[in-house]
């Protein structure tokens, strides 16, 4: 059977969740990193994105699948560590469970840290009597000496307890003969839920046994978490995930723009055969196409490298360390730690960072995190920062590595204007007390490449892909009219570079760069061809030159290193793009939020570029 995913409308409504009598509704519930939505995947055969970090999601999703002919509604609601917690995840899954809509409820527990799983299997069942106990990642259990008492522990809680491990293939399925045994059983009486985590307590001290001590914190963990050690890690990783995008980004992009290059002159003559107007065509071909082939041939290809390295990181339990090491920093801002989680988001994309948001409970930190988002850099303005480290820093004849160093510090600098700007608005616009952030260290465990693969191409790529062109097309549309529209002995194009010299220069750049910010809102990866648009008085886009060729057209038109360390500093900060000030829009239902997201960068970079400016005259 298909696969059907629908997200729960708020406030909490299931009067969408039809079913036919002999349906089965089944939530499936459990503490973050327990597996819970491998499992969920592994039963309904969907893709729903796992992650190894608490909060990854305060939606709950559904899944259907067939079994000894019933059909079972799955739901998989969101990890949690309490019921009774105020946290937008809490209160969704304790909704969920209170309304009576399922028939039935498995709790997912990890066999490392039963004593939590079991707590929480408590409170589920004091709301939904028929409660199934599973024990994942039993593998791991029994690497670390430990036995867990199965059958004693379903003798003790009076319900069925299942162990396996969800990751192994076919584990999953030894979890439905007990759906379909329990779902026929007679209701039981619901049991108190009081003093949950002193029973859960005792009955680890009945059931779990050791059959050597704990292992120690693994080496990798002590450089990752250790006070001298973690934050030189955190940047060689930052920089190793860099690198491997940069030099894996550069043969797919060539190929992909020869490929829409190449496909320019079949599309003429197809306009041609239309009978087309001249003019028409070079809209379309030279204007609309060629500034959509320029934005994906400069943007998938670093998208399919970091995205999957982003989630590798995620899924092997190495950004929650991240997390970890910036909790401090934000707390001292008054924000949530869970911002470090949104922010390494914004790497890959600030419109999914912004979305990320959502797992921040207050609206006073959330709105911090989500207009702070956009100041590390996104996927689309990597390629800017990497041209103008290559070509004025690091040198063109430099490794990659040299280049991944300088971009790392540049990473680094726009994470400490982060914190400056979210200890800024919580001191004017956004005040309030802190919230507390309880932040679980998951076991390092060894990602599943095959599903990181389809989560990133499914959930990330085609969705920031999706989005950019939406936004390219009509800025290609829009930079052609302007390029083309000739005004006295000029057109357009150069009248606004005119125009913009004046505050340009006072920011240490030229009216040319700022207009290729202008015109790269839409899409940040059409900067710099229309700053070379500009210069050379093209009348649509052409492909960048390589960084030698491109070195010598902007030294030609006056560029110096203060030029390039201006313009890589406006790069850091400057407006969201089109898509993301749309899901920021999308996401507070604010005109004015919104405007703010886009003052508040804009304006914090034309200040840099300054002072940087006035810093540089003085010598």
């Amino acid at each position: 059977m298909k696969p059907v995913q629908k997200k729960f409308p708020a406030p909490y409504r299931y009067d969408w969740l039809k079913k036919a009598p002999s349906d089965l509704i089944v939530a499936l519930a459990g503490n973050p990193n327990v597996g819970k939505s491998t499992l969920f995947n592994a039963l309904t055969g969907m893709h729903q994105h796992t992650g190894n970090w608490a909060g990854k999601t305060v939606e709950n999703a559904r899944g259907k699948t067939v079994y000894d002919g019933r059909r079972l509604v799955i739901a998989d609601l969101p990890g949690c560590y309490s019921l009774y917690a105020d946290a937008a995840e809490e209160t969704a899954a304790a909704e969920f469970l209170k309304s009576g809509v399922a028939d039935l409820a498995v709790t997912v527990c990890d066999g490392g840290a039963l004593e939590r799983g079991l707590a929480l299997f408590l409170q589920i069942r004091a709301l939904c009597p028929k409660t199934i106990l599973c024990i994942n990642f039993m593998d791991e259990v029994e690497k670390q000496g430990a036995y867990i008492d199965i059958d004693g522990l379903s003798a003790a809680l009076h319900a069925p307890v299942v162990a396996l491990s969800a990751k192994k293939k076919g584990a999953a399925e030894t979890l439905l003969p007990e759906i379909i045994s329990l779902s026929l059983q007679p209701s039981p009486d619901a049991p108190s839920g009081a003093d949950v985590f002193a029973e859960a307590k005792q009955l680890c001290a009945s059931y779990v046994h050791r059959t050597r001590s704990e292992p120690k914190k693994s080496l990798l963990d002590r450089l990752l978490l250790g006070k001298w050690t973690a934050i030189p890690c955190m940047l060689l990783l930052l920089t190793l995930i860099f690198w491997i995008t940069l030099e894996g980004a550069n043969i797919p992009s060539a190929l992909l723009s020869s490929f829409f290059t190449g496909l320019e002159n079949d599309l003429t003559a197809l306009l041609l055969r239309l009978s087309l107007p001249a003019g028409l065509i070079s809209f379309l071909v030279a204007g609309v196409w060629r500034t959509t082939g320029w934005v994906v041939s400069v943007m998938l290809p670093p998208m399919a490298i970091f995205f999957p390295l982003f989630t590798m990181a995620e899924d092997c339990g190495l950004l929650p360390r991240i997390a970890f090491l910036l909790d401090y920093p934000f707390s001292k801002c008054a924000a949530c730690g869970k911002q470090a989680l949104t922010m390494c988001m914004g790497f890959g994309c600030n419109a999914v960072g912004v979305t990320g948001c959502r797992i921040i409970d207050s609206p006073r930190e959330r709105m911090i995190a989500v207009l702070t988002n956009a100041f590390v850099p996104c996927n689309g303005r990597f390629p800017i920062l990497v041209a103008l480290i290559t070509i004025f820093m690091s040198g063109s004849g430099q490794s990659g590595f040299i280049s991944a160093l300088y971009l790392t510090g540049f990473v680094m600098l726009a994470i400490l204007l982060t914190f400056l700007v979210s200890k800024l608005l919580s001191l004017t616009l956004c005040k309030g007390m802190p919230s507390f952030f309880a932040l679980e260290i998951p076991p390092l465990r060894v990602p599943k490449v095959g599903e990181i693969i389809a989560r990133s191409v499914f959930d990330r790529i085609l969705f920031v892909l999706g989005r950019a062109i939406s936004a390219a097309a009509p800025a290609g549309a829009l930079l052609w009219i302007c390029a083309n529209w000739q005004i006295g002995d000029g057109t357009l194009l150069s009248i606004l570079a005119s125009v913009l010299e004046v505050p340009a220069k006072w920011m240490g750049l030229d009216g040319e760069i700022l207009l290729g910010f202008l015109f790269a809102f839409p899409a940040n990866e059409i900067v710099l061809p229309v700053i070379v648009m500009a210069y050379t008085g093209l009348s649509s886009l052409a492909e960048t030159p390589d960084y030698g060729q491109l070195g010598l057209l902007l030294l030609q038109n006056g560029w110096t290193m203060l030029t390039a360390v201006n313009t890589a500093l406006f790069t850091l900060c400057h407006w969201p793009c089109a898509t993301t000030l749309k899901t920021i829009y999308k996401e507070t239902g604010s005109r004015k939020w919104t405007l703010l997201a886009a003052v508040l960068p804009t304006l914090c970079g034309v200040v840099l570029c300054i002072l940087t400016n006035l810093f540089a005259s003085l010598f």
